[in-house]
């Protein structure tokens, strides 16, 4: 067996590339089926109800979901960021890779390019 050095912040990028996609399919898959449908203003969701999941299997909706506002004015949110825990990892893991190893990547993907192609 050949083992490469493999950078650690790559090892933890693409870890959370992975958790937010295994998030974002657990919401999809899961939700709808174990949860009750609830109104952000009315009802609070109940786990395992009697009447089943609010959506059939691989149909249910994203749930953790998070505001943060810049700052109010009265009544104006300025920038009322929404976004959820699955998405904010993807995007912070694909971020930092391209920022910081976007040489490394690039080398990598140039490798594959050079292999000799068979004819046929």
């Amino acid at each position: 067996m050949i083992q490469q050095d493999v950078s650690k912040g790559l090892l933890i990028c693409m870890s959370f590339i992975c958790a937010g996609a295994m998030g974002n399919i657990i919401d999809c898959v899961f939700y709808g089926k174990i949860f009750s449908a609830s109104n952000y203003y009315q009802t609070i969701a109940q786990f395992l109800p009697e009447t089943g999941g609010y959506a059939p299997f691989m149909q249910g909706k994203v749930v953790d979901m998070f505001q943060l506002d810049l700052f109010t004015i009265g009544n104006f949110n300025f920038f009322p960021a929404i976004f959820n825990i699955a998405d904010a990892s993807i995007t912070i893991g694909l971020f930092i890779t391209i920022l910081f190893f976007y040489k490394p990547l690039s080398i990598f993907i140039a490798s594959f390019e050079k292999t000799p192609k068979s004819t046929i």
